[in-house]
């Protein structure tokens, strides 16, 4: 994120592939959150995950509107488990109208991946989870058509660093396990999929990279793709092509074996 409050445009969450790490890109983070205790407006019916998605808790009665509860002891121990220091030291999370670090207690009930692989885990799944919580919580985040991350344009940009603080409060509440490096059988399952994408790329007149060996793919840390070959795309067009040649297996790799054949998304 940007602490210093210059806009930088939508706020999108997305998942690095191969790590299952969360990340949070292009952000629009206001100087100040204003009245972080003021209603947050209810928006209208958004996408939501599958209807097996579990429903949301109640809001505690300690909490403030939304059912957020904020951390007032130990903050910087709560942040530095939350990822949100930097290897200088300092804050990089999101903060109140005071400028004071806002977090809160992990938001909890819709799902628990605390004993999952996070390699075999569908991406858009905790995506849509992350996004339905939100929502719940009053802030209009949209998904993205492709499922791989949602965004704040909705949100009252005063409200941004609440939903900052919402969001990270939503994925804690995922309990997803630190995330570990695939092994040499998942990077391989991975290179395998990559080089389909490739394919399904050049079929559609793009000139795109061929695919490293195993143990090169292996010493980049799965670090490869073959779109980033692909020059400049406008959004449209670039969600089009990942729903005809998906970053990663729809279902993801849980769901998708090699030898099997790309499948695009609906």
């Amino acid at each position: 994120m940007n602490p210093t409050g210059r806009c930088l445009g939508r706020v999108s969450i997305r998942l690095r592939i191969g790590v299952g790490a969360l990340l949070v890109t292009g952000a629009c983070v206001p100087g100040r959150a204003g009245d972080t205790t003021a209603p947050v407006p209810i928006p209208p019916s958004l996408p939501t995950a599958e209807a097996t998605t579990p429903a949301p808790p109640p809001a505690p009665a300690a909490s403030t509107a939304g059912g957020l509860i904020r951390i007032t002891t130990d903050v910087m121990e709560r942040a530095r488990r939350y990822g949100l220091i930097a290897p200088g030291g300092e804050y990089v999370g999101p903060v109140d109208g005071n400028g004071d670090p806002l977090i809160f207690e992990p938001i909890t009930g819709y799902g628990d991946f605390s004993d999952a692989d996070l390699f075999e885990v569908d991406p858009t799944e905790i995506v849509a989870l992350q996004a339905r919580c939100l929502q719940d919580q009053g802030f209009p985040v949209r998904l993205d058509p492709s499922g791989s991350g949602f965004d704040f344009t909705a949100v009252p940009p005063e409200q941004n660093q609440l939903a900052f603080a919402a969001s990270i409060a939503c994925k804690e509440g995922l309990h997803l396990p630190t995330p570990t490096p695939p092994n040499t059988d998942q990077r391989r399952e991975q290179l395998a999929y990559l080089t389909l994408v490739g394919e399904c790329l050049r079929e559609r007149g793009f000139d795109v990279a061929d695919p490293p060996s195993l143990d090169e793919f292996i010493e980049l840390d799965g670090a490869w793709s073959p779109y980033g070959s692909l020059p400049p795309l406008d959004p449209a067009a670039f969600e089009e092509l990942d729903r005809a040649c998906p970053q990663w297996p729809v279902g993801g790799y849980g769901a998708w074996d090699p030898g099997d054949l790309l499948r695009p998304r609906t």
